[in-house]
């Protein structure tokens, strides 16, 4: 009876769907007649292939038992455990003592999940199936949707359902657009809608192609099965209703996270997946069908297109990678390519460049504008192909937008255009007077990444100064392509301090503003009231999208207008280190701001109040957690913000919000370093990436490299005082009998950092690299280890600060500790002997007159995958200590110096004190005042190492 009123109530919903009565009687003996047809003993068979998922795994099967057409009476569930090291198997066991009539489990030893999903394909006796990651779910009414649409569908093979993303991503997938209404796709026509994701299809079991999923593939199996199902039936359903939730996780250790480290996603997938399909396809039709040519697209678009190489391949699998892809293209035509709803006009043209094997530059000069539109004309014979409009080649990024005290404006930036940089130029009009501004290239201006390359695109830059004579002026734009003007569209970027049509700036006398219309920049040379700049806050406020601003945000951006005009004067730094600990540059500079009041300045710590140094640095000075509405406010108000981070978090601050609330940032960043800058890393500090307004530099060599690479700062823009922590360095203090080996962190190995959160996940697949084997075996090298005691000495393994999540996949020892949280100014006091790589904390250490070594043992492959490249720096001629490389090297190295009493070489103490700057006075002393004044006094340096304490203040206890 229960079953009746559920297909009852199905049936009423065929009705309300308006289909005919007599489908409401079918309904009503629906699930005896398709029982019948097909010989099964259940509507459903969920097979779910299970490893490594015990955090997961009993919320994904709650979704199938809570299923309201019913688990008991029409739901068989297989539980497939492909060898899981973890606890799946008492969850499995769990659920078939509770449901013994529904659940098939199944143990094996691990074989991948195609053939884990195959053995449960054995076990079905559902008349339609499901293949379920075990760290999803599905909305409690999918599978009675799937019912409906599939007895009322018989000669469709599947249904799919709309996949939602949740946790560390949260949202739509990208090809969600298609299930708008309950329908069938006939693919011949509908071509551009693949469905490659088993996960959220339910399948009828007849449908399934003999022998089931390839147990060659290990990715992307589901994506072969289901195209070559849709491909025998031309067609395969959707449904507006029921949804299927993906699990991104934060662990990033899913089948297709860890893929990026598996030589069988480069070659092997590929070669099974798309060009067996294609064969599929012309056994069949005897072409390469349009949705067969889609779907490879589609997945091949993200192996093009996302970023670059994470350092799995070397330089020639790279290249044998580069050439199976491209192997792929001719099967494809340029209008299926054109067609791509995820690839912007950049990508596009990319991908006709590794399709006819041409360089980007011969492709921008087979761009043409045809009316409105933006076409790629290839070769004789081959039709031109739209490929965008023309509106997306008319926009103008600017960067920078300033102007002087006396009436100088400048504005830089850049032109997203395509095309070659002899065809466009740009017009700038002021009032009524037109310039030409001459277009250039620029270092990290360059745009286009894919997996092979990065900066393909040359992007059209400029530099536009103009004198103001008059007290107001309106600026206009206009982008030429091959003598035909067209109308900018103004995107004011992130430091420009403008965002929408009616966002408004002011700056010291003057008023710059974007008009109504979004077409001119306004500027006026009259400081407003306090009644005007309420004025222009309501006209902001009306172009401000619904929703964009809560009433929170609204409210404060009044409170901070109201307190600039009634408070003027004081100045408020707010200084930080990290999100979670204060134990480096800031944390110096605060602590002795509080010691040394600053007339006119009130300076803020910024911590998140979860961390274990909050009341120590509460006792300090006025500390603010990060998370708070005050911090909110204060953020608004700072006239700088300080900090020895300069991830994004410390400069923007408003996530969404932000092109919002932007206008009314005045604060100028200083960059206090976490270490000695040696290698390049322009790309990320540049100018037009970070605006920093101040550097703190600890070397000549250093500060001149800053002004020699491609930053974009000037002399003002670099401090060379020294870093404020080394004034609290307790140099005079022995050594205890400790190596301290500090190496860096590597970018490859490691999953993302949450910026919010100030923390990174722990990487599955850290226990893979060859930075994990190098360390782990040299930390359990029996040579070593008897080296160490022998001469009565201990070592720490201090991890990077981006390593500490991995700290229980390193074998201690009685010898070795492997330490994830500890404090650096200790650690060098106690320490004897430094062993390091490329970290800056050698620098540190040098301070002691303390001997190191530097081990890299992967000096060839070191700047693969890395944010920066090799600087000025050279290990050979200005480093510390001597420089190995193998295991062994290491190992004899360290034994060497710990044998001899850890002594540091005279020529090295030599390059110490050449290299580092070594002040006469406290460097916070002297950061202090070039914040204040602009400068920093030339004759504070001293060369003798041997002197430094001489005039330095006494070490400070609270940041030991």
């Amino acid at each position: 009876m229960k079953m009746l009123r559920r297909i009852d109530r199905i049936g009423k919903r065929v009705i309300k769907q308006k289909l005919a009565p007599s489908l409401h009687r079918l309904a009503l003996r629906g699930k005896r007649r398709v029982l019948a047809e097909t010989g099964a003993d259940y509507l459903f068979t969920v097979v779910v292939p299970i490893y490594n998922v015990e955090p997961y795994l009993e919320e994904t099967l709650e979704s199938i038992v809570c299923q309201t057409v019913g688990f008991r009476e029409n739901i068989q569930l297989v539980l497939v455990n492909d060898g899981s090291p973890d606890g799946c198997g008492r969850i499995c066991e769990r659920y078939l003592r509770r449901y013994p009539e529904n659940v098939v489990y199944v143990e094996q030893e691990n074989a991948g999940v195609s053939a884990a999903c195959n053995v449960g394909l054995s076990h079905a006796r559902g008349a339609f199936v499901n293949f379920m990651g075990a760290d999803d779910k599905w909305s409690e009414d999918a599978f009675e949707e799937a019912y409906v649409f599939l007895f009322t569908h018989k000669n469709v093979p599947l249904v799919a359902f709309r996949m939602i993303f949740f946790e560390a991503k949260e949202g739509n997938h990208v090809l969600n657009f298609k299930f708008s209404k309950t329908t069938t796709i006939w693919v011949h026509d509908q071509y551009d809608c693949p469905q490659l994701s088993i996960g959220g299809a339910i399948v009828r079991l007849q449908a399934v192609p003999a022998g089931g999923f390839d147990e060659r593939l290990t990715i992307s199996e589901d994506f072969k099965l289901l195209t070559q199902t849709i491909l025998e039936h031309g067609c395969y359903g959707v449904s507006s209703h029921g949804k299927y939730y993906y699990r991104k996780r934060l662990s990033a250790d899913s089948a297709l996270n860890s893929g990026l480290c598996s030589t069988s996603w480069y070659f092997t997938t590929p070669e099974l997946c798309y060009r067996e399909l294609i064969e599929a396809s012309f056994r069949k039709y005897g072409k390469v069908t349009r949705y067969v040519q889609f779907c490879i697209m589609y997945d091949l678009q993200w192996r093009i297109v996302r970023n670059t190489n994470p350092g799995f391949l070397d330089e020639g699998r790279e290249a044998a990678y580069r050439l199976l892809l491209r192997s792929f293209l001719p099967d494809i035509s340029d209008e299926i390519i054109a067609e791509q709803r995820d690839l912007n006009e950049i990508q596009k043209l990319y991908v006709y460049c590794e399709k006819y094997d041409i360089e980007f530059p011969d492709a921008q000069n087979r761009l043409s504008a045809q009316a409105e539109n933006l076409v790629f004309l290839p070769f004789s014979g081959l039709k031109p192909v739209r490929i965008g409009t023309m509106a997306s080649q008319k926009r103008v990024l600017v960067r920078f937008v300033s102007i002087s005290s006396d009436g100088e404006l400048v504005i830089e930036g850049d032109i997203d255009n395509l095309f070659p940089r002899e065809r466009v130029r740009l017009e700038v009009q002021v009032n009524d007077e037109v310039y030409e501004t001459p277009l250039f290239s620029r270092a990290y201006a360059r745009g286009g990444r894919s997996f092979f390359e990065k900066g393909f695109l040359d992007r059209h830059c400029f530099f536009f100064s103009h004198q103001l004579n008059t007290d107001s002026a309106k600026v206009h734009m206009k982008v030429v392509v091959d003598g035909k003007p067209y109308e900018w569209t103004a995107r004011f970027c992130h430091f420009s301090g403008l965002s929408i049509e009616s966002s408004y700036r002011i700056e010291d006398e003057y008023v710059l503003s974007v008009t109504k219309d979004g077409g001119f920049l306004e500027i006026k040379r009259d400081a407003p009231s306090y009644q005007e700049c309420q004025s222009l806050e309501r006209r902001f406020m009306e172009s401000v999208p619904q929703g964009a601003l809560s009433e929170y945000q609204i409210t404060l951006r009044k409170r901070v207008i109201e307190h600039r005009y009634k408070n003027c004067g004081q100045r408020i730094w707010l200084i930080s280190d990290s999100v979670l600990r204060a134990d480096d540059n800031g944390r110096a500079l605060f602590t002795y701001l509080m010691m040394n009041p600053v007339a006119g300045v009130d300076p803020y710590f910024v911590l998140s109040r979860s961390s274990s140094d909050f009341n120590a640095l509460e006792a300090i000075g006025p500390v603010v957690d990060r998370a708070s509405q005050e911090y909110d406010y204060l953020f608004l108000l700072a006239d700088k913000v300080i900090s020895s981070a300069a991830e994004d978090s410390v400069i923007h601050h408003f996530d969404k919000a932000e092109p919002f609330m932007r206008d009314m940032y005045r604060f100028g960043f200083v960059f206090l370093q976490h270490g000695v800058t040696t290698n390049d890393l322009s790309e990320w500090l540049n100018r037009f990436n970070k605006n920093i307004a101040c550097i703190v530099s600890a070397a000549q060599k250093e500060k001149e490299a800053f002004l020699k690479a491609p930053y974009g700062y000037k002399e003002d823009n670099i401090a060379l005082t020294g870093f404020p922590r080394h004034d609290y360095l307790d140099t005079g203090r022995p050594a205890d009998k400790i190596v301290l080996l500090m190496p860096t962190w590597r970018s490859d190995t490691v999953d993302s950092y949450d910026q919010e959160l100030g923390v990174r996940q722990w990487s599955d697949g850290f226990v893979r690299s060859e930075y994990f084997k190098f360390y782990n075996s040299l930390i359990n090298d029996e040579e070593l280890l008897g080296g160490l005691k022998k001469a009565g000495y201990k070592m720490e393994f201090i991890l990077h600060p981006a390593m500490r999540q991995q700290k229980d996949d390193f074998q201690e020892n009685e010898t070795v500790r492997v330490v994830s949280d500890a404090s650096y100014p200790d650690a060098f006091q106690r320490g004897a002997l430094l062993v390091t790589d490329y970290s800056s904390v050698a620098f540190d250490f040098a301070l002691f007159k303390k001997p190191i070594i530097y081990v890299q043992f992967d000096k060839e492959t070191f700047y693969d995958g890395q944010a920066y490249s090799a600087g000025y720096y050279d290990y050979y001629t200005d480093g510390f200590g001597p420089v190995v490389y193998g295991l062994r090297e290491a190992v004899h190295a360290i034994i060497s110096q710990v044998e001899c009493g850890c002594i540091m070489e005279d020529k090295y103490v030599k390059r110490v004190g050449s290299f580092m700057f070594i002040p006469n006075k406290p460097r916070c002393a002297l950061l202090v005042d070039h914040l204040l004044n602009g400068k920093t006094a030339d004759n504070d340096c001293c060369t003798d190492i041997g002197s430094e304490k001489a005039d330095t203040e006494e070490p400070c206890s609270s940041l030991i």
